[in-house]
């Protein structure tokens, strides 16, 4: 594993397309880790750990979110963003809906088989 300055494991992000995408520890022998301060970080807010719940009992979409939390598209738009750029939600599919594209996801299999994220959702649920 790479270290970084202080000795702890340095994280990089990764930016081409699929499951590999965003951020992850730079380890030999292992595809994608999620860099645990990333996870941390973006786990600590309530509607993130929300909306991956939502998304892990069926494909959702910022304007679903936004319903269900009573929150703007705009800022669950805000939310999958991250999530998606620290690699725990990927996008699935598309639908037109009323003349726009929505935009559905279901969480990475890398962040279903993190011990960390599942016991973090399961403390949530």
């Amino acid at each position: 594993m790479a270290k970084g300055k202080n000795g702890q494991a340095s994280c990089e992000y990764r930016a081409q397309d699929g499951p590999s995408a965003g951020y992850g520890v730079n380890a030999p022998g292992i595809e994608v880790a999620l860099c645990p301060q990333e996870l941390l970080d973006a786990l600590s807010n309530n509607r993130r750990r929300r909306i991956m719940l939502l998304a892990r009992d069926a494909p959702t979409s910022p304007s679903k979110v936004s319903r269900a939390l009573g929150i703007t598209v705009k800022s669950a738009t805000q939310h999958f963003k991250l999530l998606r750029k620290v690699g725990l939600l990927e996008e699935t599919e598309t639908a037109k809906v009323r003349g726009a594209t929505e935009h559905f996801h279901v969480p990475t299999a890398v962040a279903l088989g993190n011990p960390l994220v599942v016991a973090i959702l399961n403390a949530f649920a």
